[in-house]
């Protein structure tokens, strides 16, 4: 088989899975307001986002030639030469965006694909250059660097006009209908709709029908340069529909703009974004095809990719149903959006990121620059205490309200709109990204509790936008140079390989999201329907305390063996059992928020379990700590007598917690007296390794480092013993005189 034609086999096939990987990731785009505000049920708003998909794809056929002409010159390059770059940018961006996917980022492929194929054609040029002896400055005929600085700067002036943008408008939309809106927006909500479906209905037609072949020309014209009469007609015909409906109780003008404005974005983005993903390969196809009329294919310029290659109908629905059906289906999607919301979400409750010194600089700054008067007045007019946010009948607390939702979407399709219109470089992803951060603010959904957290998240995607331009650029750049070097071989390499990372990654994904959804049960708390709240609580606290008996087991196996790696994975564990029992008492704080009836009565018991259960992750993290610390410096090992007598102390441990961690899951209280006996003997148990201790010391038979870790590790154990009786006690005391199955709904 012709080699080249396998190589369009390969691109064919990368198009399909970098379409699933790149809706994965631009989906956040347009589904974070709807699902954030609970408009609808899930179900719905994927209906609505996928007709705006499959309508969005037949209006982008003329988008196809960025990807074939629009980063260099192809005149300059033949058609093996071309393939090699197009499948080099493609292997790159699927390794890159699934990448982004499995952590939850969102990013830019229009930055990803752009980089790419400047990154895998500076490859190409710089070789042949090379081989044709010429000066290096040639490089810059074939490539069409100002097109990437004008991105560059489209990127950075795009991410601060949007920030100010979206702040003002949500605090001046904030400060007409406040937390509290229902009344107002009855009265002033026509208006406001108006404008809002207005703005988004100049985005569908302005942003979503650019370049599309089945619009006249001359109707796109006629729209871009007659806005102010244009935009008047679309506020008076909406603005008089919207009060027409609004006199009909079921009708929430609210929820159609944020579904309308759903819709329009994931028009937009199929119209725009489609080129990302199918662009390069179908310019491959086309590059293909071309050279085959061609007396020399393999030796000739490419000159006739520079004309319009209209992209088939077909082609464009095959990939819109692969696009609607990754948005069913593909769950690193809703990872994407989860980090997006997590961020701009109006309650506090458990941070996907954890702080930086950069963010907690940030922060610090603001508050003390912050006029006092200001603030005070900020707090005064936003009040949250009338914020109630909306609970599905799951149980589930929107992360903020319609209100926010709408403005995001309308003030996110206004930008783009007018950043198409002037004929400005921007990414749909890094707009909608920071005004959904933006309009967070006016909001005060960014409290000193959890600002410093969220700016570490906002900072994490910001970085990770330029770190996608330059990665994308060198990926592609050394994955097109194996390839050109390489042949046929390198591609079916770099194929299996892709084929291996996205089944690893996949995994990875999986397990991570596990780990955040039972984090994420504070945001699941919003209603009780009749659920046992505490008895999930007390399970997550069964899961983690029993994993505290497997990592003191294995921090005090490898202080034995002198094993450095188990050491280190035993303190790495710990670090991470601290954080699951500090978000643990997190989900107990909200059990105590929404106890209305006894608010309370019960404080010193609950106080008592929160202490707990941070005191057991501290005491296990300081096991684990000093073990490593002291492997690592290399100092001494235990002495025969020392090694039996911790693992005595160990096993005594695990015992204990094996009653305690039986206890916590069957509740069987009735056998605490049994648990009290068992606790008791451990601590004598500790007493006698103590004196032998002491003993080995007058005896001049033990180190002074070693002896001072010995003493440490049991106090340590001794605390856990006396925090666990605690523990126990005030667990059994909540569930005696509390009635959790009862907690009373707002």
């Amino acid at each position: 088989m012709d080699t080249h034609l396998i190589i369009v086999i390969v691109l064919v096939a990368l198009a399909i899975v970098d379409l699933m990987v790149g809706v994965a990731n631009d989906a956040v785009n347009f589904l974070n307001s709807a699902i954030g505000s609970k408009v609808a049920n899930f179900k719905l708003i994927l209906i609505v986002a996928s007709i705006g998909i499959l309508l969005g794809v037949f209006m982008s056929g003329g988008m196809m030639e960025v990807a074939r002409k629009g980063i260099f010159n192809p005149e300059f390059f033949f058609m093996p030469e071309l393939l090699v770059i197009f499948v080099a940018v493609m292997f790159g961006d699927v390794i890159l965006l699934d990448t982004y996917n499995t952590f939850g980022l969102p990013t830019s492929t229009t930055v990803s694909i752009v980089f790419g194929l400047f990154g895998s054609a500076l490859a190409v040029s710089i070789i042949k250059v090379l081989n044709s002896g010429q000066d290096m400055i040639v490089v810059f005929d074939y490539i069409k660097s100002g097109t990437v600085l004008a991105i560059i700067g489209g990127i950075v002036s795009s991410i601060f006009i949007a920030f100010f943008v979206s702040s003002i408008v949500q605090y001046l939309t904030r400060l007409i209908f406040s937390f509290d809106y229902e009344k107002r927006f009855k009265k002033y909500g026509p208006i406001w709709a108006g404008f809002a479906l207005s703005f988004l209905s100049y985005f569908i037609i302005i942003k979503g029908l650019k370049g599309s072949t089945i619009i006249p020309e001359e109707i796109n014209q006629f729209v871009k340069g007659n806005f102010l009469g244009f935009f008047g007609i679309l506020f008076s015909f909406w603005a008089i529909l919207i009060f027409i409906l609004s006199l009909f109780k079921q009708f929430n003008p609210l929820k159609f703009i944020v579904l309308f404005g759903t819709f329009a974005l994931a028009l937009a983005f199929a119209a725009n974004d489609l080129v990302n993903f199918i662009g390069a390969p179908l310019a491959g196809l086309h590059a293909y095809q071309l050279a085959q009329g061609m007396e020399n294919p393999l030796t000739t310029g490419m000159v006739v990719m520079t004309q319009k290659i209209k992209a088939e109908n077909w082609i464009l629905l095959v990939s819109g149903i692969i696009m609607v059906l990754t948005l069913f289906y593909n769950k690193k999607a809703y990872s994407v959006s989860k980090t997006t919301i997590s961020l701009t979400r109006q309650s506090d409750g458990y941070e996907r990121f954890e702080s930086n010194a950069i963010a907690r600089s940030l922060v610090k700054m603001f508050i003390n620059i912050t006029p006092e008067p200001i603030q005070n007045y900020v707090k005064e007019r936003f009040d949250q205490t009338k914020y109630v946010p909306f609970v599905d009948e799951k149980g589930e607390k929107a992360s903020f309200d319609l209100i926010r939702a709408a403005v995001i979407l309308v003030v996110a399709a206004a930008l783009i709109s007018v950043g198409t219109l002037l004929k400005l470089p921007l990414s749909t992803t890094y707009v909608t990204f920071i005004v959904a951060m933006a309009a967070a603010l006016p909001d005060n959904a960014w409290g000193r509790e959890s600002a410093v957290f969220r700016v570490s998240g906002v900072i994490t995607v910001i970085g990770g936008w330029f770190f996608t331009a330059i990665s994308a650029m060198l990926v592609s750049g050394i994955i097109a140079t194996i390839i050109y070097f390489g042949g046929i071989y390198a591609v079916l390499g770099f194929s299996i390989a892709v084929m291996y990372l996205l089944y690893r990654s996949s995994s990875f994904h999986k397990n991570k999201e596990d780990q955040h959804n039972q984090r994420e049960f504070s945001n699941k708390i919003g209603k009780a329907n009749n659920n046992n709240i505490m008895d999930e609580v007390i399970n997550n606290a069964y899961l983690i305390s029993n994993d505290v008996k497997n990592i003191i087991e294995l921090s005090i196996d490898s202080f034995i063996k002198e094993d450095s790696s188990k050491s280190k994975m035993a303190f790495k564990k710990s670090k991470n059992i601290e954080f699951e029992f500090r978000k643990l008492n997190a989900d107990l704080l909200m059990i105590l928020e929404f106890d209305k009836k006894n608010e309370f009565e019960y404080a010193s018991m609950f106080a008592i379990t929160l202490s707990g259960f941070r005191d057991i992750g501290v005491s296990t993290k300081n096991i684990t700590e000093q073990i490593h610390q002291y492997i690592n410096n290399n100092h001494s090992p235990l002495t025969e007598e020392q090694s039996e007598d911790l693992l005595l102390a160990s096993s005594g441990l695990s015992e204990m917690l094996d009653s305690f961690t039986k206890l916590l899951k069957d509740k069987d209280f009735e056998k605490l007296d049994e648990f009290r006996d068992e606790e008791t003997e451990f601590l004598k148990k500790l007493k006698k390794l103590n004196k032998n201790q002491v003993k080995r010391i007058k005896e001049k038979k033990s180190k002074t480092r070693r002896s001072i870790l010995y003493f440490n590790i049991i106090t340590e154990m001794r605390n856990i013993a006396y925090i666990s009786e605690e523990l126990i006690e005030s667990i059994h005391g909540l569930y005696v005189t509390n009635d959790f199955n009862n907690i009373e709904e707002e």
